[in-house]
């Protein structure tokens, strides 16, 4: 029945392709990577995020949990990981969660994230800028080089279909500080997108 209603919803053009694959259930859609250090994801599929890890490979690691509050979102849920202290939160479609980490932990010249799923299988993947803290991304979740940045660079947020392309990526500045928490301004529609 399940796999009936997914073909029929790709035919209609409601689900994205990656979902009828199987493929991501989440992905990263914007990340702060100067003075606010943030990352949003952005649910595509009823996911339980208990025990999912988001990391850097280098020198960061998060276990996704919450003391009280569900991480069984639904989809079209925001997912915004902070680093900072605090205590997680839900509101509305908004899951807020805190690294309860005192600095930072994304380089601004260039890092890549990989978000993994709580079985350990690599689900996401984001790379921008250069330098030695862009590790080769996960095979099938990144197509081409990273994402490339200005000195002016503040973060990243997904605007096209593609999450695993550098094209589907629009710089952040101190001019357009983007949105966490909140759908990307002028982003493909969640039924458009897919990974790669």
């Amino acid at each position: 029945m399940r796999r009936r209603a997914l073909a029929l919803g790709l035919a209609a053009g409601l689900l994205p392709l990656a979902l009828a694959q199987g493929a991501a259930t989440v992905l990263i859609s914007e990340v702060g990577f100067s003075s606010s250090e943030f990352v949003e994801l952005l649910v595509l599929e009823r996911t339980n995020l208990e025990g999912y890890v988001l990391s850097d490979a280098d020198r960061f690691s998060y276990t996704f949990h919450a003391d009280g509050v569900s991480l069984e979102v639904e989809p079209e849920t925001m997912v915004l990981v902070r680093n900072s202290q605090g205590t997680a939160e839900r509101s509305g479609n908004l899951l807020t969660l805190y690294t309860g980490r005192d600095r930072g932990f994304l380089n601004d010249g260039g890092d890549d994230l990989t978000l993994f799923d709580s079985k350990g299988i690599a689900v996401a993947y984001l790379a921008y800028g250069t330098g030695e803290a862009v590790d080769p991304a996960p095979e099938g979740l990144w197509s081409g080089n990273s994402v490339p940045i200005t000195a002016s660079s503040t973060g990243l947020a997904l605007m096209g279909t593609e999450p695993g392309n550098a094209a589907s990526w629009t710089l952040l500045d101190e001019q357009h500080q983007g949105s966490p928490g909140q759908a990307n301004p002028g982003a493909a529609p969640l039924t458009a997108r897919r990974r790669r």
